[in-house]
C-alpha cells in the first residue's frame, strides 16, 4: 500500500511540477512525496535562500529514491512568459531539475528524478517559459548542500 502511494504521489508530483500546480489535491500529492523523500535513510533537506523574505523554498532529495521534491510558498509571480527553474549543481556544473510556476497563489511544488550525483548545491532561476539549457542569472534562491 505504501509503495503504491509513493508511485501515485511521484507520478502526480511530476505532473504537478510540469504544470506548476498548487491546488489542493495536487499540493497534497507533492507534500506526500516530500514527506516520503524525507523519510528515506539518505534524505537531505535544504531551505533555499533568496532576497524575498516572504518566500519559503525547500528541497528534499534522496539518491535511494532517485527523487527531488521542491515545495515553495510566498513566491512572487515570475512574470508573463516566464517560469522558475530548479537547478541541481554539482562538480560538473548546473543541470536543470524541473520547472515550476507559483501562479497567483505563490505556492508551487515539483517532483522530479534526481538523475545523477549528490548535488553540491541547489538553485532557482527565472527562465523563459519552457526553461533554459543553462541558468539565466541571477540565481534568485539558492543553498549549498
Amino acid at each position: 500500500m505504501a509503495a503504491a502511494l509513493l508511485v501515485v504521489a511521484g507520478a502526480a508530483g511530476v505532473w504537478v511540477g510540469a504544470r506548476g500546480g498548487s491546488e489542493g489535491g495536487e499540493r497534497t500529492a507533492v507534500e506526500a512525496a516530500f514527506a516520503a523523500v524525507r523519510a528515506a535513510p539518505d534524505a537531505r533537506t535544504l531551505a533555499l535562500v533568496g532576497d524575498d523574505p516572504d518566500a519559503r523554498v525547500q528541497v528534499a532529495w534522496s539518491a535511494a529514491q532517485n527523487r527531488v521534491v521542491l515545495l515553495a510558498d510566498g513566491m512572487p509571480d515570475p512574470g508573463a512568459g516566464r517560469t522558475y527553474e530548479l537547478w541541481r549543481i554539482d562538480a560538473d556544473g548546473p543541470d536543470p531539475a524541473g520547472l515550476f510556476d507559483p501562479g497567483d497563489s505563490g505556492s508551487a511544488g515539483l517532483v522530479a528524478p534526481l538523475d545523477g550525483a549528490d548535488p553540491a548545491a541547489w538553485g532557482v532561476t527565472v527562465e523563459p517559459d519552457g526553461g533554459s539549457p543553462a541558468p539565466t542569472p541571477p540565481i534568485v534562491y539558492q543553498a549549498k548542500a
